[in-house]
């Protein structure tokens, strides 16, 4: 292990002992390959997203070290794994926030008749679905719905990712497509339920 890696687990134990200054020296060292996922999922998003990599790198870092004081981190890969999860949870409950903003938000609601509502988007509806199937899917198999979480929306490739899980490159190619599979049947039930 690195003198760099070493520098950021013993950081991220002492920042979340609630240390300032070691705090604002970790985000300082983790800023760039944070921002670099941010990134990587802000990709994805729609163009007109209002919310901004800085912004998620921001509310990342402090729902990771700010506020779990339960959670410890095993080393840096630990941190990035979950950083990257974290970013995930917080893009799409940003999207549940715009879409309930969209239905009205707090504005006291009228009856209307069924045909009267506009259907959500369906990249929303693949979104909450995608989502669910992976809820389902890591309570079946952890590690394939992280390292699906890893390729599709942190956008890691196959060798970062197989350092990441500490798997082979071969593995992760054959978990990615057991979970592609998976998720697949997940998601079509889902639809006909």
């Amino acid at each position: 292990m690195s003198s760099t890696n070493d520098d950021v687990t013993q950081l991220l134990a002492k920042a979340q002992s609630g240390d300032v200054a070691k705090r604002e020296e970790l985000f300082r060292i983790v800023e760039r390959e944070m921002r670099q996922i941010a990134q990587n999922f802000m990709r994805k998003e729609r163009p007109d997203h209002t919310l901004q990599a800085t912004a998620l790198v921001d509310d990342a870092f402090l729902k990771l070290v700010g506020t779990n004081e339960s959670q410890r981190w095993e080393d840096r890969k630990h941190f990035f794994r979950v950083g990257a999860r974290v970013m995930r949870r917080i893009l799409i409950d940003h999207e549940r926030q715009r879409a309930a903003q969209k239905r009205g938000g707090g504005i006291q609601r009228a009856e209307l008749e069924p045909e009267m509502i506009p259907s959500r988007s369906q990249a929303f509806d693949d979104l909450l679905a995608l989502d669910e199937a992976l809820k389902k899917l890591s309570e079946f198999d952890s590690r394939q719905a992280e390292i699906i979480e890893l390729r599709y929306f942190g956008q890691y490739t196959i060798n970062e990712i197989a350092d990441l899980v500490d798997v082979s490159a071969s593995t992760v190619k054959n978990e990615i497509a057991t979970a592609r599979m998976w998720l697949s049947r997940e998601m079509k039930r889902g639809t006909t339920e």
